[in-house]
């Protein structure tokens, strides 16, 4: 493939549409401390130990036996 067609391929109109997708993307990560959401790694915990518990009542990830 040569360089014109490239050029005037659809990958060079992709470019700027993924590059504004990972912009707003980032927008909510830009003024937080953290390099990801703290909210994000609650969840992540919460959904761990209910499929580790095969049931809806599980033991509450961050405080141990109380059940959620």
């Amino acid at each position: 493939m040569n360089l014109y067609a490239l050029a005037k391929s659809d990958y060079l109109k992709l470019l700027p549409i993924l590059v504004l997708a990972f912009y707003i993307a980032f927008i909510p990560h830009q003024n937080y401390p953290y390099p990801v959401h703290i909210d994000e790694w609650i969840d992540l915990a919460y959904f761990q130990a209910l499929i580790k518990a095969a049931n809806i009542t599980f033991p509450n990830p961050w405080y141990g036996g109380e059940a959620t």
